[in-house]
């Protein structure tokens, strides 16, 4: 992987290869070149050269050309080219050999800063892998994150699956391409031990299941050695009896370990007697000890482990000592755990376990593993002492010191320790930022160097006060910035003790208060100004008392009423400019004590008051209540005025026309109610039918027609241009081209009908002339026109940019119209429509709306704001169709008014729906036809 790396940095030759994408047969040459002696050094498979897009440009290998062939689905590619050296594992599409692939990035320059311009790739062949695994265990494999065998000491074992095999997870492991084109023509077979468990039954053997993650940096996640171990050639747990075991020495159990778990009566009796004075040292040893055989179970433990654990040797041995995990363990620690044990080395590290009735504790351990004289991992032996307490205590006493520091640093003053010489001991951020000196020049430096008073020297110094037993000082105090700028701090200063009482200093607490203090300044300034502001404002500025005493009055005010000062100040206002009638003056306290405990209420009035030479003015006043400073009760009002008789003259005027546009408009909305058939009528013609007409404003744009056209009925709804009183002009110029059609055009053709009534639209509105550009009135409708034949068998439908809603059947059928209106300047005089024929039976039901409907913005649920939406709208007659078709509307509006909730209503809504029946004979009402 080094000579990879190397060559991604050094190689002068690589990089021109990959810059010009392998047009440069020289260079590709003299890659070629540099590139041979290292496959022949490391025995690799080939070695290639790849560029930014993944394309293969050059490499050195045996048989088939690769070149040209592109590997940017790879994941090592893809890793490479982000600046990352990787390792990744796969079967070569050309060659379907295994291999294991190293890859590293080409640099533009020899700094690995520069940007990646390529990939050095070098392939090493796979089969070593499975030479190395046969040191392993009985068997041992090498299982890629979706669990097909890569590698094994077994060969009929290669590239089977462990776990269940589903279609989607085999399409999965053939999407990922890792595998080349093997499983494009091959199943994979079942792996033929489980390796769900700790043990498993093989070829008439238990094994232990030893498995060990490991990271390559595959996106997939972690590939895992499995390793198997024939239980059966693994002495019992008796094999101790009788040996008395303690703690001491590792070396000593180390090798005591060997004599637990090596197979052969002669070694361990050899073990027994060589080690049988240790017995009483293990038995009383303070560390637990646990001995563990090569497939991990627990096969001997010291009295120790079972007052540690609460586990008996009973419940133990046997066991996994996962037994003991609580799930906390940090994972990183496990995997350095079995990267050292697996790499032959002793681990030392924390667990925190978990005792037999749930406490946690934790474990400072020290494991290793047992090796025979032929380097076979035998078991292991593991030495853990209880640490908990002083994990506990270490914990408390670092809580307490966080919690100090972090109560002292988050201070929002700047604090300040010294001791009784005047060093400095310690500050916080808040005083560093205060003061403007870095911490290290503050800490060990004179309190009256940097950041002094001026009592610093005298009989007034705060240290000095507080080493005579003072126990508290505050005190406003000048200091100056390290620029130079002065700072008015407020300051509390507090005796600095030992745990015993000694006072050894003092604290000082620091706020900067120079704001406030310019403020004050400020306000002194301002008090002459703000007097000469309001005498010369050229507005109406008074105060009351809470009895309604005038306390002041300004000059302008004085002029606009027409008084002196001698005639109002100390006068009530009711009597001066507010006319001494019945009540007024109970009503002012009344009005006075509202404001005085609502004043946001108050803020702002109108009221009409009276001149001196008694005309009457209308004055628009701003309130704001004084308060007194030391109870905060309302002591006043400062009133500011202007004058704002004109204005309500205005609005006078205007009230009173509005109010006529208002009448006008309401007896318009008579005259247009008129227009509409009545319900009588449309019981008439169609009994089972319900009309929803809902005008956002006191008139509408939307208007429907029920009547008979010769031996048939017509339902027609239409949506004028607008709404409001424009629309409303619209429905009579749209019914009165209705009746003029109605009486022009046969019966049973709504196509014809409507054509003849958008060259009528289009005549009464001038829309048939040609005037220029933003010149004239481009208004129209959209209507659907609905003919129910005489036998009520069929129903004609026509739309001027209108759909008929039918339900029956499977659920709501769509009838679409043109995709055209009427009357509007783009629609050609003589535009033609087209019917539809739409089977009917009786009981079928037929819906229309506007789009005042369909086009509400509203909320439904804690969705985002939306319109209602057609797909909504035919959910919803869906879900009526078991109701009675006159409960229809009322259920409709109330769904369209909960969807709305606070949003303001758009336009119109007009939603008619009718069911027909069986045939009858029509008793024809003139008035209806």
């Amino acid at each position: 992987m080094g000579a990879v790396i190397s060559n991604g940095l050094n190689q002068l030759d690589l990089k021109q290869a990959v810059s010009k994408n392998g047009s440069d047969a020289g260079a590709l040459i003299e890659s070629r070149e540099t590139l041979k002696p290292l496959r022949e050094r490391f025995h690799l498979d080939g070695i290639y050269l790849v560029d930014s897009d993944g394309v293969v440009v050059m490499h050195d290998t045996d048989g088939r050309s690769s070149t040209g062939t592109n590997v940017a689905f790879r994941p090592y590619f893809k890793q490479a080219m982000a600046g990352h050296i990787s390792i990744y594992a796969a079967v070569g599409n050309n060659t379907s050999e295994r291999g294991l692939y190293y890859a590293a990035p080409l640099y533009a320059t020899t700094s690995n800063t520069s940007s990646v311009i390529g990939v050095v790739l070098a392939k090493a062949p796979g089969d070593s892998l499975d030479e190395m695994l046969k040191k392993f265990g009985d068997a041992a494999l090498l299982l890629s994150p979706q669990g097909i065998v890569f590698a094994s000491s077994r060969e009929d074992w290669l590239y089977a699956i462990a776990g269940k095999a589903d279609a989607a997870r085999l399409e999965a492991i053939r999407g990922l391409k890792q595998f080349g084109k093997y499983f494009e023509t091959n199943e994979p077979t079942p792996l033929p031990i489980a390796l769900s468990g700790e043990e498993a039954d093989f070829g008439g053997a238990r094994y232990s299941i030893e498995q060990t993650p490991f990271d390559w940096g595959d996106p997939a996640g972690d590939w895992r050695i499995v390793t198997l171990w024939n239980t059966s050639r693994v002495n019992p747990p008796g094999l101790l009896a009788g040996i008395g075991i303690a703690g001491g020495g590792l070396t000593l159990l180390l090798t005591l370990m060997t004599a637990v778990i090596v197979d052969g009566r002669k070694r361990h009796r050899q073990a027994q007697q060589r080690f049988k004075f240790l017995g009483t040292a293990l038995e009383t040893s303070p560390l637990a000890v646990i001995m563990a055989d090569a497939a991990g179970k627990i096969r001997w433990v010291n009295p120790q482990f079972e007052r540690s654990t609460q586990y008996g040797p009973d419940e133990a041995l046997g066991n996994d000592p996962k037994l003991l995990s609580s799930g906390l363990t940090a994972k990183e620690t496990i995997r350095e755990l079995w990267e050292s044990l697996l790499a032959g080395r002793s681990w030392a590290g924390e667990f925190v376990n978990k005792r037999k009735d749930g406490s946690l504790y934790h474990a400072a351990s020290v494991v290793t593993p047992v090796m025979d004289e032929n380097g076979r991992r035998l078991g292991y032996v593991c030495l853990q002492n209880d640490v908990t307490d002083q994990k506990r205590a270490e914990q408390t006493i670092r809580s307490a010191q966080t919690e100090m520091t972090q109560i002292f640093n988050t201070a929002a003053g700047g604090m300040r320790v010294i001791d009784k010489d005047c060093n400095v001991l310690k500050v916080n951020d808040a005083f560093v930022a205060l003061s403007g000196y870095p911490r290290e020049e503050l800490t060990g430096s004179k309190c009256y160097d940097l950041f002094a008073g001026d009592d610093c020297h005298t009989e007034q110094c705060p240290l000095s006060r507080i080493l005579q037993g003072e126990e508290r000082i505050e005190e406003l105090s000048l200091r100056r910035h390290r620029d130079g700028m002065p700072i008015y701090c407020e300051v509390n200063i507090t005796p600095y003790t030992t745990p015993d009482g000694e006072i050894v200093g003092a604290i000082e607490d620091f706020r900067d208060v120079t704001e406030r203090m310019r403020a004050q300044h400020r306000i002194k300034q301002s008090e002459s100004k703000y007097r000469e502001l309001v005498e010369s404002a050229s507005s109406i500025i008074l105060k009351l008392d809470m009895d309604g005493t005038i306390t002041f009055f300004n000059e302008y005010a004085l002029a606009f009423f027409g008084y002196a000062a001698d005639e109002v100040v100390g006068r009530s206002i009711v009597g001066t400019i507010i006319a001494d009638e019945d009540g007024e003056r109970r009503h002012l306290r009344t009005l006075l004590g509202d404001i005085g405990e609502h004043p946001q209420d108050y803020a702002s009035t109108e009221s009409e008051n009276i001149c001196k030479d008694g005309r009457r003015v209308w004055i628009s006043w701003t309130n704001k209540v004084i308060r007194d400073d030391i109870t905060d009760k309302p002591k006043g009002v400062l009133r500011i005025g202007l004058d704002a008789t004109e204005r309500k003259k205005a609005q006078d005027g205007l009230h009173s026309a509005m109010e006529i546009i208002s009448g006008s408009i309401r007896y318009a909305s008579r005259i247009q109610r008129a227009i509409l058939p009545t319900p009588e009528q449309c019981r008439e013609l169609v009994p089972r039918h319900f009309a929803v007409w809902e005008p956002r404003d006191v008139v509408g744009g939307d208007i429907y027609w029920v009547r008979t056209w010769g031996e048939g009925v017509l339902f027609i709804l239409a949506d004028c241009t607008g709404h409001g009183v424009p629309g409303a002009f619209i429905t009579l110029i749209a019914s009165g081209a209705l009746d003029r059609a109605v009486s022009e055009v046969a019966p049973g053709d709504p196509a014809a009908l409507i054509a003849l009534m958008n060259r009528y639209v289009k005549v009464v509105l001038s829309q048939d002339l040609d005037f220029g550009a933003g010149e004239g009135s481009d208004d129209g409708l959209e209507l659907g026109v609905c003919y129910i034949a005489p036998d009520r068998q069929s129903l004609v439908f026509a739309g001027a940019h209108f759909q008929l809603f039918c339900a029956g059947g499977e659920g709501i059928d769509l009838v679409k119209g043109d995709r055209k209106g009427i009357g509007y300047r783009f629609v050609s005089l003589d535009a033609s429509f087209a019917n539809q024929t739409v089977p009917a039976s009786p009981g079928q039901r037929f819906y229309m709306t506007t789009d005042g409907l369909i086009d509400q913005i509203g909320q439904s649920g804690g969705s985002p704001r939306r319109s209602f939406g057609k797909k909504r709208f035919v959910s919803l007659l869906a879900s009526l169709q078991d109701r009675p078709l006159d409960e229809h509307g009322e259920a409709i509006f109330a769904t369209i008014e909960a969807f709305r909730g606070q949003e303001t209503r758009r336009d119109d809504i007009c939603v008619i729906g009718f069911e027909l029946e069986p045939a009858q004979a029509l008793t024809v009402n003139p008035s209806l036809g």
